[in-house]
């Protein structure tokens, strides 16, 4: 996990050495990150992982968190009792808001011409017969059913969307998990069920002062509780939550959403005082519930799909790290496409412990 993590912050580094005055700024602060323990316990056991991990961990003394943090309080309620801030670990890294990330992003992809729809479920993966080949009978169709011109080269894969449209697709690199993952591939495919959902939440506040983000080590059921800022500084994100979901519907678990955003709440209140209301609650301006495609051991999955001839590929499981590990998994995804899976098929393959084996070769309806 933690060289995954190193590769892609490597690549996050040169993509922010290149565009990080461009469509990136504002995003990252600085290139060190401070994780704030709770518990002396807590404190050394982590500074002793970080500093075993190689990652240029600095015990951060108490001036550096009243200087950066000024609004961070000093007690954290939690389910199993009220916890102290202990102190902080500085290592290399930094904290990027996956939601602002998403935006810059999507916009970025919008300038250089690429097609993005947002929020449209993809339903059904059809087989084609392949690139080269042509088929007076295919016919594609744009948004809302558009027909497309007729004769083109018949794709390798075709995306049934939820808008009605049918996207073709020379390649196809999904990244879903839980029920989505299963509903495209199948219960026959061999890996059904080795990526489920786990529900993460994550709330905007405004910022109390903050200068640097953190990271906060709260445990159950918060996890690693993740916080950044706006890219004007105006406002903070706090994500965190381990819920799970499984293969079921959200609507399902309503009342584990209300019950983690209730624990989250009370966490938030303690970590920053200056926020809370006159009842004690926290000043939220904004709530997202968030669905994290995970695997039994935490890696990712990354496998060329049986049966599609190495055109279909499935890159899932990153549960809280896939935007520290995206350019990794991209590297990953690169060469499977290109036929060369130099590590992929060695560190990512299906047949770790408690996944299931994916064989090299499967049918699909198209054989």
């Amino acid at each position: 996990m933690i060289a995954l993590n190193r590769l892609g912050l490597r690549g996050w580094e040169r993509l922010f050495a290149v565009d990080g005055a461009g469509w990136l700024a504002g995003l990252r602060r600085d290139a060190r990150l401070a994780r704030i323990y709770l518990g002396a316990a807590d404190l050394a056991a982590g500074e002793r992982l970080q500093r075993a991990a190689d990652t240029g961990a600095v015990r951060l003394p108490g001036e550096a968190l009243a200087r950066d943090w000024p609004g961070l309080g000093t007690s954290v309620p939690l389910p199993s009792g009220v916890r102290e801030i202990a102190g902080a670990v500085e290592v290399d890294g930094y904290a990027v808001n996956i939601h602002d990330l998403a935006t810059a992003l999507a916009s970025r992809l919008t300038d250089l011409g690429v097609e993005v729809r947002a929020g449209v479920r993809v339903r059904g993966l059809d087989p084609g017969r392949g690139p080269g080949t042509n088929s007076a009978a295919w016919a594609g169709s744009g948004p809302a059913g558009r027909p497309e011109p007729a004769g083109q080269p018949e794709p390798a894969v075709r995306l049934r969307l939820d808008d009605g449209s049918v996207l073709p697709a020379d390649h196809v690199v999904i990244t879903t998990g839980g029920r989505d993952l299963d509903r495209l591939l199948g219960a026959a495919w061999p890996g059904a069920g080795a990526v489920a959902h786990l529900l993460g939440l994550s709330l905007t506040l405004p910022n109390p002062g903050l200068r640097r983000p953190a990271k906060i080590h709260a445990g159950d059921p918060l996890g690693v509780i993740n916080v950044s800022l706006s890219p004007d500084g105006t406002f903070i994100h706090v994500s965190g939550g381990f819920g799970y979901l499984g293969l079921a519907e959200r609507q399902s678990a309503a009342a584990g959403i209300a019950g983690l955003r209730d624990v989250a709440e009370r966490a938030i209140a303690g970590l920053f005082p200056a926020l809370q209301r006159a009842d004690g609650s926290p000043d939220v301006r904004d709530v997202r519930v968030c669905e994290r495609p995970t695997t039994p051991d935490g890696l990712p999955l990354v496998t060329a799909l049986p049966g599609h001839a190495g055109r279909v590929l499935v890159a899932a499981g990153t549960n809280a790290g896939g935007a520290v590990q995206a350019p990794a998994v991209a590297l990953l995804v690169a060469d499977l496409l290109d036929d060369a899976p130099r590590c992929a098929g060695l560190a990512m393959a299906a047949d770790r412990i408690g996944l299931p084996h994916i064989p090299e070769k499967m049918l699909c309806a198209s054989e």
